[in-house]
């Protein structure tokens, strides 16, 4: 199976009850976990693994709790955590909006339109995304925080953001 046919749904977190179930902590990407999901697939040493799911239910804000079949006690869930989940893209329906990917490419200003530099990459592979922005010296890491999103410019290709003061130097 190509894996271009799959989606990145998100990073298991932790193991969540001694019945093996599990905590996904949603692609930021994602308003939600897609309705009517079936099966995941687990990626394990980079192959995925097919997954049924037994049940899910929204933990918090973007996490869900899951309980996948033939995952049955602490050891199982354990061996889960902190694997990245997929599902076929077929199977669910990717909204066209503009989303955090698409910020690849655009430059990056601080609060005084300084200039940061370019977005080279969004790592959504942790718990909070990160703008990776390659600077003229060096490639900073910003967490994503909707709060330090000030204008984001399309037409320009242009995102200002309003840092805490000395994030910047944290990378130096």
């Amino acid at each position: 199976m190509d894996k271009n046919e799959h989606f990145y749904l998100g990073t298991i977190s932790r193991k969540f009850s001694f019945k093996g179930e599990v905590v996904l902590q949603l692609n930021p990407e994602l308003d939600s976990l897609p309705e009517h999901l079936e099966s995941v697939f687990v990626e394990f040493e980079q192959k995925r693994i097919p997954f049924f799911i037994e049940f899910t239910k929204q933990s918090k804000k973007n996490s869900y709790r899951l309980k996948l079949e033939d995952v049955d006690n602490e050891e199982d869930a354990q061996s889960l955590v902190h694997k990245d989940v997929y599902v076929l893209r077929s199977e669910i329906d990717i909204d066209e909006t503009f989303g955090l990917t698409d910020l690849i490419g655009y430059t990056a200003f601080d609060q005084d339109d300084h200039e940061i530099g370019e977005i080279t990459n969004i790592n959504s592979q942790t718990i909070q995304s990160i703008f990776e922005i390659k600077t003229d010296s060096a490639t900073v890491l910003i967490p994503v925080n909707d709060n330090w999103i000030l204008d984001i410019d399309e037409e320009h290709q242009e995102i200002t953001l309003e840092l805490p003061e000395g994030l910047l130097d944290l990378n130096n």
